[in-house]
Order: C-alpha cells, then structure tokens, then sequence
C-alpha cells in the first residue's frame, strides 16, 4: 500500500510547468508608479517549498514587472519573500506571478492570480501567502488494498485514482 501512494506523490511531480531557463533579469522602476500593496510569500514548486536565498519571485501585470525580491528571509525555517506590488491604478490590474528557482536555473509559471489593491496585503511573517505551480493529489484511493501476489505477468492490480 506504501507503494501506491508513493506513485501518487510522484505524480505530482510529473505535472508541473518548466519555461525557459536562466537567471531573470526581473526589474521594477517605483518611481514610476503611484500605488502599491504588499506580500509575504513562500514559493512551492512540483509540490516542495523552496529552500534558497537566492530563488526570485517576481510579479507581472502582462510582460511588465510590477515587484520581485529574492526569497532571502528565513522565519519559522521557511524562506519567504517580502514585496511591494506597484500599479498606477488604485485596483483592478490582473497580477500575475514567476518564480525563478536558483538551483534549477528555472522559471515557473505560477496559475494563482490576484488582483491589485491599492494598501493591501497578502501573507505574512508567520503565515506567508503560498505561491504553487501546482497542488498535490488529493482523495486517493486504490480499488484494493491487497490482491493475490502470483498473478500472472501484466495482470491488474488495483486500479489508482486521485484529484
């Protein structure tokens, strides 16, 4: 039974989205905006907080960077990342979000979305906002929980499911 859910825990690994590689070059101007709002998040990738100063989160309305700062503070053994989001608007904006993780010299695409607000904020110290490429399985199950072991080869034996 160990095995089955260990398959399904690698499939989370399995559905995740890697875009181009190398290290971003991620840039935001605040002079050149009148509001803002902030965030403390933590980045999750293929199902496994990252752990480096050195990964970026950056935030994005369309391809113009909006905020982004390395996830170099560590509270509670998790590397967070504190920033300040600008718009010239005072709410509305679709903020999209990237995460470059060091180790991997990768960028990912992150599905959450948010909308900007002028003086809001999103996490903190103590409870950081997560930002995931995907989410891990959930309602597993497998059809049996035993089956006879001298089946023959390329027989069933249980069937896997999973959300």
């Amino acid at each position: 039974m160990k095995k089955l859910f260990y398959i399904f825990a690698c499939l989370c690994s399995l559905v995740a989205f890697r875009a181009n590689a190398a290290a971003p070059n991620w840039s935001v101007n605040p002079g050149s905006f009148q509001y803002n709002m902030t965030m403390v998040a933590v980045a999750s990738i293929n199902c496994t907080e990252l752990t480096n100063a050195s990964n970026r989160i950056g935030v994005f309305v369309g391809s113009q960077c909006r905020g982004t700062a390395l996830t170099s503070q560590v509270v509670n053994g998790r590397y967070t990342v504190s920033l300040f989001i600008y718009s010239n608007s005072v709410q509305g904006e679709t903020l999209n979000f990237k995460v470059y993780n060091a180790l991997q010299d990768s960028v990912y695409d992150i599905p959450t979305t948010l909308g900007f607000q002028q003086n809001a904020s999103f996490g903190t110290s103590n409870v950081p906002y997560i930002l995931l490429n995907n989410n891990p399985p959930s309602m597993l199950s497998a059809s049996t929980s035993s089956f006879n072991e001298n089946l023959g080869i390329n027989s069933t034996v249980a069937t896997l499911s999973a959300t």
